[in-house]
């Protein structure tokens, strides 16, 4: 019911859009971390999607005549790796350090001095923060009387931190101090992934009633075409971790796996691993650990691919896994079930919405755990299967088009264009 109502609102605010022509176009401001695909830009717009829920949006503003100007924090080591000509007339470049207490407090004032300077010197109608990062935003707006949105991708370990004890909150904020506050502060209205990681609890806590809260989960680019392009035929029969290189990722699990795996049983797998680096040492201690074991003919290491590519590699695996460390309903199961996929998960409740374990997906325990149940998929043909098709049918009942969910926000942020 609450899917119907919800594709039934998109279709209404298309239709209304598109009857109501705009005399204005919005000047926006946003105050972001950098995220993949920023360094990546044609005309003004985004073309590597690999952060739908921040490209998509923003390219659909773009295209629709808003003028977005950014206000970008990155690590002081990403700086030299980073290449924004194109352009960099609309961009301001912050480099951000924790490294040290004292290098946080600096980066504070830096980033806040940044967003006060521009904003008073051209008249903004919403500053739109994305990330904990975007709490400096959120500051200045309140100072200025500018509208204010947030978007947060997921609220991490925020939520059994607040839990942990009756000093939680303190706890939370001392661990989490900019996220803390994207849910504390007021504001206009706050946009949070519906990823499993409990951030519409995190609100109930610290939340004020004073702004408007949406827990939205990501949408899906539905592909019912067949793939174009078979890679087993490239990598023989393997695993799908398409996936930022991060640790949270746990992509040295996944490896884990496949060596354990080949190590028990006669019959073997391989995996590929797709993603940009986002934890440069990290994806060297991946590189150094397929070395050590050996495994440089059965681990693939990828770059991010276009979508249409991506959707041939999901179509060409043998399962999907999703190891996040703190939750696991994000993109990758979002396409994994929508390609009709084997998703192997951990079994830490972020997925009991939408996968039955045994039914529609694996959810593991522990890497050893997903070892047996790689095995019982390889010797049982018809239960992988179901499987697939438990999925794609999950998918259908569960997700919306991105082109739905990005209108959903994008109404959000025009809103006051139809008054």
């Amino acid at each position: 019911n609450w899917l119907f109502t919800y594709k039934q609102n998109c279709t209404c605010y298309a239709n209304s859009r598109s009857n109501n022509l705009y005399s204005l176009y919005m000047n926006i401001l946003y105050v972001s971390s950098i995220y993949p695909g920023m360094s990546n830009m044609c005309n003004g717009e985004i073309i590597n999607h690999s952060m739908p829920g921040f490209s998509k949006v923003y390219n659909k503003m773009i295209h629709d005549g808003h003028s977005i100007d950014l206000v970008i924090a990155l690590p002081l080591e990403d700086k030299k790796n980073l290449c924004l000509s194109e352009i960099s007339g609309r961009v301001s470049l912050v480099t951000w350090s924790n490294r040290y207490y004292i290098d946080g407090i600096s980066s504070f004032i830096k980033l806040l001095l940044c967003v006060y300077k521009i904003t008073s010197s051209k008249k903004y109608d919403l500053l739109y923060g994305h990330g904990p990062i975007g709490v400096l935003g959120n500051i200045i707006a309140r100072f200025k009387g500018i509208r204010f949105g947030h978007r947060v991708y997921g609220s991490a370990s925020l939520y059994s931190d607040l839990k942990i004890n009756k000093f939680g909150v303190f706890t939370a904020f001392l661990k989490h101090p900019l996220q803390f506050l994207s849910f504390f502060l007021k504001k206009d209205f706050m946009i949070v992934t519906n990823d499993g990681s409990k951030s519409n609890k995190v609100h109930k806590i610290i939340g004020l009633n004073s702004y408007s809260f949406f827990h939205w989960r990501n949408g899906v680019d539905f592909n019912n075409s067949e793939k174009k392009h078979d890679f087993s035929e490239e990598y023989g029969r393997f695993l799908l971790y398409p996936a930022r290189f991060l640790q949270v990722k746990n992509q040295d699990i996944a490896i884990d796996m496949v060596f354990n795996f080949n190590k028990t049983y006669d019959h073997s797998i391989n995996l590929v691993l797709i993603g940009d680096v986002s934890d440069r040492a990290y994806f060297d201690e991946i590189k150094q650990k397929v070395k050590d074991l050996n495994l440089s003919e059965n681990v693939f290491i990828l770059p991010s691919v276009p979508a249409s590519e991506l959707f041939d590699f999901y179509k060409s695996s043998f399962a999907v896994l999703s190891l996040n460390r703190f939750s696991n309903f994000g993109n990758i199961s979002i396409e994994a079930l929508t390609a009709g996929c084997v998703l192997i998960s951990f079994n830490d409740g972020s997925l009991d919405q939408v996968i039955t374990h045994n039914e529609s997906g694996m959810l593991i325990n522990n890497m050893e755990h997903g070892v047996d149940i790689l095995n019982s998929l390889y010797i049982d043909v018809k239960f992988r299967k179901n499987i697939q098709k438990a999925a794609e049918s999950s998918a259908k009942l569960n997700f919306l088009s991105w082109n739905d969910r990005v209108d959903k926000e994008v109404f959000l942020i025009e809103k006051p264009l139809s008054k």
